[in-house]
């Protein structure tokens, strides 16, 4: 009888187990849950989770099972982030839309959600001159063919000039008697629209307009090895000398900073202390270093020793770009 009770007891503690692992399988609904207190506006991201609701009151995480997808209405997903965009180039809800759906053993279920913007944090948006390209180093040398000295590195090639910061054209106004303010950016230098929704929560507006850094020099290629001397019966060949390392490239030009002008409404008055336009000019590039000497070839006993090659220059440091000019606001109507 005991060996019959020992034999039971694990067996119905098994069957107890998979009767709670069913009743765990049975899914009454998803949830779709985030940060409330992240900032959820225009060029930050948010993570997303997606949980199964099961009778039994449990609940499991399905955001990365394959047999969950999702969207979004408003941004990008990828793998459990949300991604809002900064640059829209048409006007867009301040409210994404996302939607869950879960499909396990020829069933389903749907979720969907609504995400409206809380603007915790300032608006931020870019619009710097581009980086000057890195000059390429330039080539090593060897050992010559013919001649016995080491051939010279090659010069590194000079980095570019960083592009100046983009002039814009901001339009701002606020939608009576709502408390959303619109703003219309003009990309001057593309001649591209972007537009924005704002609500004051204690946030700013910042606009960054600074040069594109120069690119920096390339480094000087190495000189070459001087060919080893040589003794036979009818001549002595004395060993090459080294070769000079490349010059350095110079660091490009650092770009100038960009300029702005606001187009203020009147309406919107509140907001002209809470812009900030940032300018500066962007840095020179590093120089780029001389390459390294070149070695004399072995001497052979009785033979005048060579010379090492010299040591390459170092580039110059490029100049950095100078700061735009304070923007201009204009505050005055005009329709919208």
């Amino acid at each position: 009888m005991k060996i019959i009770q020992l034999v039971l007891a694990p067996l119905l503690f098994f069957l107890s187990a998979c009767s709670i692992l069913k009743g765990n399988k049975t899914i009454l609904d998803l949830e779709i849950r985030f940060n409330e207190s992240a900032p959820i506006l225009y060029g930050h991201s948010i993570d997303i989770h997606v949980y199964a609701i099961y009778s039994n009151g449990k609940e499991r995480e399905i955001t990365h099972k394959n047999e969950c997808s999702l969207s979004v209405v408003g941004g990008t997903y990828s793998r459990g982030t949300i991604s809002i965009p900064n640059y829209p180039t048409s006007p867009l809800s301040d409210t994404l839309i996302v939607q869950a759906s879960y499909a396990v053993n020829e069933k389903s279920w749907n979720k969907e959600i609504k995400i409206p913007f809380n603007y915790l944090n300032h608006l931020t948006v870019s619009f710097n001159g581009n980086a000057g390209v890195h000059g390429s180093k330039g080539k090593d040398k060897g050992t010559p063919l013919i001649v016995r000295n080491g051939n010279d590195g090659e010069t590194g090639e000079d980095g570019a000039s960083g592009e100046n910061g983009h002039q814009l054209a901001l339009y701002i106004w606020k939608e009576n008697p709502t408390d959303c303010y619109q703003i219309t950016v003009n990309d001057l230098i593309t001649n591209t629209f972007y537009f924005y929704t704002f609500r004051d929560r204690g946030y700013g507006l910042n606009f960054i307009l600074n040069g594109g850094s120069g690119g920096n020099g390339g480094n000087g290629g190495d000189g070459g090895t001087g060919k080893d001397g040589s003794i036979t019966d009818k001549k002595s060949k004395d060993p090459g000398d080294g070769g000079n390392g490349g010059n350095g490239g110079n660091g490009g030009l650092g770009g100038n900073g960009g300029s702005a002008i606001i187009f203020l409404h009147p309406n919107a008055i509140e907001l002209e202390k809470k812009m900030s336009i940032t300018n500066n000019g962007g840095q020179g590039g590093q120089a780029g270093k001389g390459g390294d000497q070149g070695l004399a070839g072995e001497a052979l006993s009785g033979q005048n020793t060579g010379q090492k090659g010299s040591v390459g220059q170092d580039g110059n440091v490029g100049m950095n770009g100078v700061a735009g000019d304070p923007y201009q606001l204009i505050i005055e109507e005009f329709e919208f």
